[in-house]
């Protein structure tokens, strides 16, 4: 009998389920569960004495160690942020079979697939995730037993929400409503897994196996237990064939709703996956689930007792265990890391952390599981080119909750990043921004200060709305193939406004999940539009494939240049749902971060008429057309001088780099970090560290008018724009932009002043992942 069994990812239903069976079956044995977060491995588990939680991704290939192992569970992870299922299927199931490859202990492997997996891939939409995989690992193990499970019970408590409504009513897409399909709860997958894990030996009769509630169930059979456990009578709506593509896309992102709607189609009668509901070989039958009226009812019964009972259990167990208690940091910070959630979301991390390192050193414990190091030789052993340090889930995690997608900003896989980046490289390249985009920057930024003059003449402006308006327009024209004509129009659309309430979605979604997940229940119109923005601008990015396939020869076009470098290496692609991944990635990433820049080198001149004076007498004796020529703009020492020094205090996205550290820990400053955990730093403390800037608070443009007077730790430490190969992909751009802005802003807008009405209050900084105004403003002004 096994003795040591791996469950990955553990913090899927049915791992948690199997897990459960495991602990609690009296065997002497050891579970260990692999979670991206083994903090958050439920306290019922860690308290066991026989349970290991460790860190590893499925995603990245990161941390997949089965050696010691005599069995594992495989559960293929669904993914739901516009990745294609194809190529996701192959890279993780590749992972998972050189994993066991390395791990010659491990005699045994489960996979979780689906029922009707094993039909042509074509025809069964969604399911050719397992499809793939199971014929990937079929043979990864002397013992391979595939797990083809009914439909789950538990997918239908989302029914609960539509259920308390007035009418209440329960929309089902299986038709007819007296169709039977085989049903089950996670707790039956959970059982046979584990008893099969732990056999002795598998009959090759159930190496393949259909796994069945029960009684099968049809959509009345669940109507009549929502009924019972909502105490309302509800209306069945049935949801026809040809219904089904307007209903998936209110409830799945639009690039899965074909796939989608083929699943649905192929488990309907005549159906190819309704072949397999009958009894026969290879079909077994569980009994957990009798009462599916239990299993509906299961989530609202236990979910603020288990919060409670949750929120208190992992509090202390972190605090007896925690692996960071020698590191320096606040005492709280060894319990929870709700603290720091709470400096997120109140817009007041950088300055929480930023205080942390004033009063404990260089390095800190901020989390049970996160160290910010400000020290600058360990920052560039975290990020120097092949340290093992990789992103960090939180940039995944940060892009799903956005509805985005995760593209080159947020990949973690080191390899799939590198060749997603270097078809950026040439797109981006100063030479081909300059050859080919310089005209969109100089017709938006020609624009942008005719209509802040225009104003400021007049009375007042607020250059960050012009700023935001100007950065938008130049992307969209770069990205979407058109201009949002933002700048015509002098206000937001609702496509920015509704991208910018996506940053708020996605760190709430990440920051703090169980609230997200409630939110969904609250019938509040603003509510709802926050938390559906993502999958609003994920739609909108369709724009950007249509404009680029009927506009393949626009130069100025991003894009365009990458289908080219794909056209010409048949080893590159870049498919329909990259293009508009990147593209909303694009304009999320640098418009707010280019207009933050830009706000504050008008706020920090302003308020220097010393400089002001010099930077525009620069200006001055140059002619206006040369201001709108990049290569020129980049010989004038003082507007240089002023867009660096800007982008030391206030770069766009000074907070946190997370990092994750590599398998063998590393020792930072003196302090041993263990494998699997999470350091940071943060260019906001590093750029105003004493030590490396003198007077580091000053707006001094000196610093920069000598370049050879740089330190070398000067130089190493500046990262306005990330560090390392992941420095950002736009920078050329954004620098294009700022320079072109400021120079024409201050050629023909000379002895422009801040209105009476800005204090220095209104100024402060608000990081929301981005940084801005904490007044959302800055308001100039030229008349008397």
């Amino acid at each position: 009998m096994p003795s040591h069994i791996t469950v990955l990812p553990a913090s899927t239903q049915a791992g948690k389920e199997t897990i459960r069976f495991l602990l609690n079956s009296g065997d002497k044995l050891v579970v260990r569960g692999i979670y991206r977060d083994p903090f958050k491995a439920p306290p019922e588990f860690t308290s066991h004495a026989n349970f290991e939680a460790v860190k590893g991704d499925i995603a990245a290939g990161t941390g997949l160690d089965f050696e010691g192992s005599d069995a594992v569970l495989y559960v293929p992870p669904p993914v739901w942020d516009g990745t294609d299922l194809t190529e996701f299927s192959k890279r993780t199931a590749n992972y998972v079979a050189a994993a066991l490859k390395k791990a010659s202990s491990v005699k045994r492997l489960v996979i979780q697939s689906a029922l009707g997996a094993q039909h042509d891939p074509d025809k069964i939409g969604t399911l050719k995730l397992n499809n793939i995989t199971d014929n990937i690992l079929k043979d990864a193990a002397p013992e391979v037993v595939i797990v083809r499970p009914g439909y789950y019970f538990h997918v239908w408590s989302q029914a609960l929400k539509t259920m308390q409504e007035d009418p209440p009513r329960f929309e089902s897409p299986f038709s007819p409503a007296d169709f039977k399909m085989p049903m089950l709860s996670t707790k039956d997958i959970g059982e046979y897994c584990a008893k099969t894990l732990l056999a002795d030996r598998i009959d090759p009769s159930k190496r393949d196996v259909r796994l069945f509630g029960p009684r099968h169930y049809s959509p009345l059979d669940v109507k009549e237990a929502l009924e019972q456990v909502t105490g309302k009578k509800g209306e069945l709506v049935v949801i026809p064939k040809d219904g089904l593509a307007g209903y998936w896309s209110e409830q799945i992102p639009e690039a899965y709703v074909p796939e989608f709607v083929q699943f649905i189609t192929a488990v309907l009668p005549g159906g190819v996956i309704a072949q397999d509901y009958g009894d026969g070989e290879g079909v077994v039958r569980s009994h957990q689930s009798e009462n599916i009226t239990m299993f509906l009812a299961e989530p609202t019964i236990l979910l603020w007792a288990g919060v409670a009972f949750s929120a208190f259990a992992i509090l202390l167990f972190l605090g007896l265990r925690n692996p960071l208690s020698h590191v320096p940091g606040p005492w709280y910070t060894r319990f929870t890391h709700y603290v720091l959630k709470y400096q997120t979301m109140t817009g007041r991390r950088i300055h929480y952390v930023h205080d942390l390192h004033t009063q404990y050193g260089p390095i800190v414990r901020v989390s049970p599981f996160q160290v910010a190091v400000a020290d600058p030789e360990e920052f560039t052993t975290i990020h120097r080119i092949g340290s093992g340090f990789l992103k960090s889930q939180w940039y995944e995690d940060f892009a799903g909750g956005s509805g985005i997608g995760s593209g080159v900003f947020a990949m973690t896989d080191p390899k799939r990043h590198a060749a997603r980046r270097k078809l950026f490289a040439r797109a981006l390249s100063t030479n081909n921004i300059r050859d080919n985009c310089q005209s969109v920057v100089r017709e938006k930024v020609v624009m942008a200060i005719d209509r802040i003059k225009a104003e400021t003449l007049n009375g007042s402006t607020d250059v960050l709305n012009w700023w935001l308006l100007m950065a938008s327009d130049v992307i969209g024209q770069l990205s979407f193939g058109e201009s949002f004509e933002l700048l015509e129009a002098g206000k937001k659309s609702e496509y920015i406004e509704t991208l910018q309430a996506t940053a708020i979605s996605a760190t709430l979604s990440y920051e703090l999940p169980l609230l997200y997940k409630i939110s969904a229940y609250i019938p509040v119109k603003s509510i709802q539009n926050l938390l559906t923005a993502g999958q609003r601008v994920s739609d909108y990015g369709g724009k950007a494939v249509s404009n680029l396939m009927n506009h393949r020869d626009n130069k100025a076009n991003v894009f365009a240049t990458m289908l080219a470098e794909c056209d010409a290496n048949e080893k590159v692609d870049l498919t329909p749902q990259d293009i508009r991944i990147e593209a909303n990635n694009f304009i999320f990433a640098g418009a707010d971060t280019t207009a933050s820049t830009l706000t504050y080198l008008v706020w920090a001149v302003l308020k220097n008429p010393a400089l002001q004076a010099r930077l525009e007498a620069e200006l001055a004796a140059v002619d206006e057309s040369a201001l709108l020529d990049d290569a020129f703009l980049e010989t004038l020492p003082i507007l240089n001088a002023v867009v660096e020094e800007t982008l030391r205090l206030y770069t766009g996205v000074p907070s946190s780099l997370p990092r994750v550290v590599p398998s063998k820990g590393v020792t930072l400053g003196g302090y041993f970090i263990p494998a699997g955990l999470e350091v940071e730093t943060q260019a906001y403390t590093l750029h105003r560290n004493p030590e490396v800037w003198p007077n580091p608070l000053k707006f001094d443009e000196t610093r920069w008018l000598d370049p050879a007077g740089l330190t070398p730790l000067q130089k190493s430490t500046f990262n306005p724009f990330g560090a390392g190969t992941r420095v950002c992909i736009g920078l050329h751009l954004a620098k294009m932009e700022i320079r072109m802005a400021a120079a024409l802003l201050f050629r023909k807008c000379a002895g422009l002043r801040l209105s009476s009405t800005m204090t220095d209050d209104i100024m402060s900084l608000e990081n929301f992942f981005i940084i801005q105004p904490i007044g959302h403003r800055c308001d100039v002004t030229l008349s008397e």
